[in-house]
């Protein structure tokens, strides 16, 4: 079941949605299998290991359901679907190799079974075919996805550039989440509204759709890295501070008095014996309250381009319904304290619009990432 119909909407096996017909999940496996059925050995088996390991296969998924918005629907926009979805299978493996992970969603990566070499390699085949299926869609879906790609290196730049650096602003932080996540989300939305017909200010509105989805979405993950364990998280928890990653949970805590000692730990690459002492502090900041608001806010943001789009009630809800579930499932017993009410989230609403106002893409068109 993807992310869409666990959290927001009501399963699509064998059921009709919007206009124009059936989430096509079927039509994208087989255009998935066909695609990593044509890589030669050793890229086609550890392809075929990532890619059909799942996920939550909600790229693909917002294609088909923003192109349903359009007069045209989803029948034309299957091809698009997988080549997002290979995009993403791309990015994810090299993030493997990037961050030396043992497994990706349950299975053994590609760089630690092939080797770092074929992965590598196997990560740029799958961009390749990618482009190969995004041609079908256009010179503007092209563009999208070109668009995106270029984002996804920018925010990984701008990522490593801010590891271990005690002086990272929110709007850094939110900066890269718009690029390494919201990016791709995105494109999605525009490349399945055009392929369903919308006009251009839809294309426009589900775009940043995507993009305020995706800054919620890794919003809730760097909370999670802090409050939840690892049953819950099916992965290691802190991970992010190991690595030195600033998030925001951290970069609120540094701002607030008082906290030198825990800006010159992180300065400093906090070691594993003072990672216990990072925690504490941000725990006890505030911070992780304030995140999951911000969080909310771009949740709400993103219905409201939604419903200015013509989307859906299940589409507008699956934001809030994402950041509602994630919280409600994912939290440790001893941190659902740091969860905050909804009335406590309601105070706040004016705060975080404005830091939401602060960090505007449009405000970073200078920013130079190196």
């Amino acid at each position: 079941m993807s992310v869409m119909q666990e959290y927001a909407l009501a399963v699509a096996t064998g059921k009709q949605f919007g206009r124009s017909g059936p989430f096509r999940a079927e039509e994208i496996e087989s255009g998935l299998q066909n695609v990593l059925d044509g890589l030669i050995e050793p890229l086609r088996a550890g392809c075929q290991r990532v890619v059909a390991a799942g996920g939550k296969r909600l790229r693909p998924e917002l294609v088909m359901r923003c192109a349903d918005i359009g007069p045209l629907g989803s029948a034309g926009a299957v091809d698009a679907a997988v080549a997002v979805e290979l995009l993403h299978s791309a990015s994810l493996v090299h993030d493997d190799i990037l961050d030396q992970s043992e497994t990706r969603r349950g299975v053994p990566a590609i760089h630690r079974l092939e080797g770092p070499s074929t992965a590598l390699i196997a990560g740029d085949a799958l961009i390749a075919v990618s482009w190969r299926h995004i041609a079908r869609s256009g010179p503007d879906s092209v563009d999208d996805l070109a668009t995106a790609l270029s984002d996804m290196c920018a925010g990984q730049a701008l990522e490593d550039r801010l590891r271990w650096n005690g002086s990272a602003q929110a709007g850094d932080v939110i900066r890269v989440a718009e690029l390494k996540t919201g990016a791709l989300l995105k494109a999605a939305c525009r490349v399945g509204a055009r392929a369903g017909g919308c006009d251009q200010e839809q294309i426009d509105a589900l775009g940043n759709y995507g993009a305020d989805l995706g800054i919620a979405l890794q919003l809730i993950d760097d909370v999670l890295d802090l409050i939840s364990d690892v049953d819950l998280l099916a992965k290691p928890v802190c991970a992010d501070l190991r690595a030195g990653a600033i998030t925001l949970p951290t970069v609120f805590a540094m701002a607030e008095p008082g906290s030198l000692r825990l800006r010159q730990l992180i300065g400093a690459q906090a070691s594993d014996a003072d990672l216990a002492e990072v925690v504490a502090a941000v725990l006890a900041s505030g911070s992780i309250t304030r995140t999951i608001d911000l969080a909310y806010a771009f949740a709400g943001r993103a219905a409201s381009a939604c419903a200015a789009a013509g989307g859906s009630e299940d589409l507008r809800f699956l934001p809030v319904g994402y950041v509602r579930r994630q919280l409600r499932t994912k939290v440790a017993a001893v941190h659902q304290h740091l969860v905050p009410t909804v009335a406590s989230r309601a105070e706040t609403a004016a705060h975080n619009d404005a830091a939401i106002h602060a960090a505007n893409p449009a405000a970073w068109k200078s920013e130079q990432v190196g």
